[in-house]
This record gives structure tokens, sequence and C-alpha cells, in this order.
């Protein structure tokens, strides 16, 4: 029979199994089961005519059976402790190196001991996640720390799509392999390392995306690409085969706003005003001709036959009307 790797569903507790590799079982993953095994324990023999009950020299080797609870990771559990654990084997975790990560964090490990495996995980998976999104609030990131993010977020997406091809391509090569052979073990870890990677991508496009996005909008670019992809790659979005048509022409939008992100903001300023339309030469005017029509239309159509009178109707002085006067006067001149 093929084997597969379980933990002790109290990793920590002082007693706790190591991980061990068990023959395939009905289990699947994510349940639990309970595990026997049988081991030799040296126990001391009795003497008789001894009124202690034991003589101390002579001991006789018993074989001792006795069982324990096992949980089997599921693939989400095997992400996240290879991204913790990245150079070591993800179905075999170091756990004192997980609860050491997690007492430098602040847990008790009165506590960890008594928790399960399955909640071990996740509280490493917050740890690991808060270490990989060590960014500012996206609202407030600078041209270069977009440009970065979108950078990244084109890797996430690039790494999700080929280990999906790699998953599948493990699928439809597969010949039938004798049950127990080693070549059935190496099947089932390939799938399952294949399937894990894909996971772990998806997972980062669920936590970066959003980010990208809010950061994307602050600086007046679509956004409905990188939200489009997001949605897609999660739990109810369909998986690759809804990313794979989106992904080319968004991928293609994100270059293209990197390179307008990586530009000087002074290069784009003088593209700006290269593209406007030219201004008038000269000083600006200090007088509003406008103001000069209302003024000369006061006087014509208000009856007014002096520039003084004028003047305390509209509450200025009588040079002002008279200059303002004289002014629409040239400017009618001009016209004709």
């Amino acid at each position: 029979m093929a084997g597969y790797w379980v933990w002790d569903l109290y990793p920590l507790w002082p007693d706790a199994w190591p991980n061990c590799c068990i023959e395939a079982q009905n289990v699947q993953r994510g349940h639990t089961f309970k595990h026997a095994k049988t081991h030799i324990e040296n126990k001391p023999v009795p003497f008789i005519g001894n009124p202690r009950g034991w003589y101390k020299g002579q001991t006789e080797s018993v074989n001792v059976e006795s069982s324990r609870v096992f949980y089997r990771p599921t693939a989400q559990d095997l992400a996240t402790i290879r991204r913790a654990q990245p150079d070591g084997n993800a179905e075999d975790p170091s756990w004192p190196n997980v609860e050491a990560e997690l007492v430098a964090i602040g847990h008790d490990i009165a506590t960890l001991a008594e928790q399960k495996a399955p909640a071990l995980v996740r509280l490493l998976e917050k740890h690991v996640d808060s270490q990989s999104t060590e960014m500012r609030d996206p609202s407030q990131m600078t041209r270069a720390e977009v440009a970065n993010l979108a950078e990244y977020f084109i890797k996430c997406v690039t790494d999700y799509m080929e280990w999906d091809k790699a998953h599948n391509l493990v699928c439809t090569t597969a010949h039938p392999r004798a049950p127990g052979s080693p070549a059935e073990t190496d099947l089932l870890r390939r799938l399952e390392d294949t399937s894990g990677r894909k996971y772990d991508a998806a997972a980062r496009i669920r936590k970066d995306g959003p980010a990208l996005a809010i950061a994307l909008e602050r600086y007046e670019l679509d956004s409905s690409g990188v939200l489009s992809i997001v949605h897609c790659a999660g739990a109810g979005g369909g998986g690759p085969d809804y990313v794979r048509p989106n992904w080319e022409e968004t991928k293609v939008m994100l270059q293209r706003y990197v390179i307008q992100l990586r530009q000087p903001i002074t290069t784009l300023s003088q593209e700006v005003a290269l593209t406007s339309k030219p201004k008038r030469r000269g000083r600006k005017p200090d007088t509003d001709p406008k103001a000069d029509q209302r003024i000369w239309e006061a006087y014509e159509g208000g009856g007014c036959k002096t520039n003084a009178e004028c003047a305390r109707n509209l509450n200025m002085t009588e040079r002002e009307v008279k200059l303002a006067r004289d002014r629409h006067r040239q400017r009618l001149k001009r016209r004709e």
C-alpha cells in the first residue's frame, strides 16, 4: 500500500508522537483517526521472596501496544508549512521550530501545547502572512512601491498558472502503477506538491490583489482587471480556467503601468507641457474686460450724464469709471 504522512493531533504535547508515514487508509485530508503501534519496553522482573516486590537487577522485554489520534494535513496546511519552512519537508514539519516561532510572537507555550495541529497551522499562517505583507497602507504607497507590488502580483499569477499546468501534466501523463510501489508513492508526492504550490500562489493573489487595486486607484489607474483575477482565483471564482482568458490583457496593462509609474515625475510634467495648448504671449492684463463692459452699459443704459453720477450709483470713484469707459471704447474701436 502507498503511504502518506500524518501528524499527531497534539504535536506539541510532551508525549506526542513524531510525524510518521503510514500505509494508506481510508482517511481523507483534514480528518483524524486513531493509529496504534507496538513497541518494546524493558520492565523489571518480580522476585519471589523479596518483600519490596521487585528485584532491581533483572528486567524482561515486553511488547506494549499504545495508540494516539493522528491528523492528515490538508493541501492548505502543507502550503502554510512550505511557506514557513521552505528548506524542509512540508509533510514532515519541525514542530519545535513552529513552537519557537509562535512563542517569539507572544503565544504562551503552555497554551500552544493544548492546541491541535490544525489550530497551530492557522496561527502559523497568520504569522507568515503578517511577515509577507510588511507593506504600507495601499492608499499611501509611492509610485515605486506600487510598481513593485504590480510586478510581484504578475509573478504570483504567473506561478499560479504554471503550477496549474504542471499539476494537469502530472495527472494526464500518469500511468497505472502497482499499489504500494515506489512509482505510485512518487506520483502521489508530485500531485500533492503541485497542488500545494498552486494553492500557495492563489493565496498570495487573494492577499495582495486588493491592496494593488487600491494603490492603482490612488493614481487613477484602472484596477478592474486585477479585481477580476482576484475573484477568479478565489474559492468560488472558477480557478485557473477562468483566470487564463483575462490574464494576458491584464498582464500587458500592469506591465504598462509599471513603466509609467517608474518614470520620474519631472518627465511626466514635461510631456504634459509639450502636449498642452500654447498660451498667449505677454504679461497678463491688469484689468477685467467684462467689468469694464458692465460699467459702460451702466453709464449708457442708466441715463447717467456724468462720470460722477455713474460712480455714485456703482459705489466707485469718478476716475475708475472714466478709465473703464475709455478702455471699453478703445476695445470697440479695435473690433471695427
